[in-house]
């Protein structure tokens, strides 16, 4: 669990530079063999809704689970190959499946 924890703290701070666009310093590197670019572009969708990011984070690191409508609408759009970039080293598919239900509950994505 504390490798889970670490690794995902990691993935916080890529995001962070990764989707900084006001950064003067550059992004911390991505850890080896994950593709800093492909993981930008799957967070891109994400982190256009605000908040978003840090909901999904916290459902996945805490018992307090939910993600605004807002944030499932970015949600539903994001492909498995994605959140595989996204939770690099922890992908989860219950937990994606989860989420996925989650925002299907609230009226959003495929019936």
């Amino acid at each position: 669990m504390a490798m889970k924890a670490i690794t995902l703290l990691l993935l916080l701070l890529l995001a962070a530079t990764a989707v900084s666009a006001q950064s003067a310093s550059a992004p911390a590197p991505a850890p080896e063999g994950v593709d800093q670019d492909q993981v930008k572009e799957c967070f891109k969708t994400l982190s256009a809704v605000g908040g978003c990011v840090d909901d999904i984070f916290k459902s996945f690191l805490t018992p307090d689970f939910g993600v605004a409508a807002t944030c499932c609408e970015a949600v539903v759009t994001v492909t498995d190959e994605c959140w595989a970039k996204i939770f690099f080293g922890t992908y989860d598919q219950a937990f994606v499946e989860k989420l996925r239900s989650f925002c299907k509950s609230l009226g959003v994505g495929k019936n």
